[in-house]
Formats: C-alpha cells, sequence, structure tokens
C-alpha cells in the first residue's frame, strides 16, 4: 500500500467494494470457526 502510494497508482474503481466484500466474509468465516470451536468445547466438558 505505501508503495502504490508512493508511485502515485491509484487502486482500479472496485477496489473498495472488492476489499468490502471479502472483509466481511473473513469475519463471517472467522465467526463461524469461533463459534464451532466454543460449541466444541462446551460439549465436550458436558
Amino acid at each position: 500500500r505505501l508503495l502504490a502510494d508512493a508511485l502515485h497508482h491509484p487502486p482500479p474503481p472496485d477496489h473498495a467494494i472488492d476489499w468490502l466484500t471479502w472483509r466481511r466474509r473473513h469475519q463471517a468465516r472467522a465467526r463461524w470457526h469461533h463459534q464451532r470451536t466454543r460449541l466444541n468445547r462446551d460439549h465436550t466438558l458436558n
């Protein structure tokens, strides 16, 4: 990112939308894995 700013190359027009899509998908995936881990741990404790 710093290199792109230094070279003054603007990002592609759809970069922000692609980034937001990736970020939301990543957050959802991380949330799912976290909940699955907690459920499995709680289930094995009982």
